[in-house]
């Protein structure tokens, strides 16, 4: 039902209480909508918890997004605390190998590929696996995200 369907008694009672809403609960911030987004009772309905009466929604919208990639950046960091151990021992046991096959060729002719060969490429690896660990981590954020429970069912 939209506003305009009310009575004139009825709309200044709506308009009354939302301002009274707006007055008393804290403004839409990075933190609360970080706190909304966690809950998983909440986070499907944070964009209607954000409207405020006599604000933009591009204002909205932009705390949403602000939040959503802070969001998104401290679980990458979460997630490289959990699972980087285990890529990071996965790859030094290549680069090692990678390091004794050129242990093994230790004539002076080898020498120069040994200093401008694939050792070069070690950083890129590291990036890869970097990117890679990030497209793992923003993978498990969006399923999250999209991630639904239907509290009828469970309560």
């Amino acid at each position: 039902m939209k506003l305009t369907h009310l009575s004139e008694l009825g709309q200044r009672c709506i308009k009354r209480t939302l301002h009274q809403i707006a007055e008393r609960l804290p403004k839409p911030s990075v933190p609360m909508v970080m706190a909304l987004l966690l809950d998983p009772r909440t986070k499907s309905a944070a964009e209607t918890f954000l409207r405020i009466p006599d604000t933009a929604d591009a204002v909205t919208d932009k705390i949403l997004e602000k939040t959503k990639a802070l969001l998104r950046i401290e679980h990458r960091v979460f997630y490289k605390g959990l699972y980087s151990n285990y890529e990071h021992e996965s790859t030094a046991v290549v680069f090692t190998s990678t390091l004794a096959q050129y242990d093994s060729k230790s004539s002076p002719e080898n020498e120069s590929d040994l200093i401008f060969g694939d050792e070069v490429s070690q950083p890129a690896t590291e990036t890869t696996a970097e990117a890679t660990l990030n497209a793992k981590a923003d993978a498990l954020l969006d399923e999250w995200l999209d991630f639904r429970v239907d509290w009828a069912e469970v309560s």
